[in-house]
């Protein structure tokens, strides 16, 4: 029994799939005055994090140190923890907002 080709795509499929536009985030970003909501959408497209991730996100779940967020298993689609990179100008932010707070 020959093996299975795994299917390629055709440049077409790759140019449909859906792309962040950083160009017009920064836009939106501009027009967003309230810093919380900057942050929320900043953690979405630079992070990549689902609304139900970003939702479930406590402080102790980031290390301003490593400049990294963990997601926990239990907020995950597929039940697995995961950490991400945090740019370091984000992970500042994050912490100036979060010291703001308390």
């Amino acid at each position: 029994m020959a093996a299975k080709k795994k299917k390629q795509h055709s440049d077409s499929y790759v140019n449909k799939q859906k792309k962040i536009d950083f160009s017009l985030v920064s836009s939106l970003s501009n027009l967003i005055k309230n810093d919380r909501d900057n942050l929320i959408i900043r953690l979405i497209t630079e992070t990549g994090c689902t609304s139900n991730e970003l939702v479930n996100i406590k402080y102790e779940d980031i290390d301003f140190k490593k400049n990294s967020l963990t997601i926990k298993a239990e907020n995950t689609k597929n039940k697995t923890q995961r950490t991400i990179s945090l740019p370091k100008k984000l992970s500042l932010e994050l912490k100036n907002f979060a010291d703001e707070k308390k």
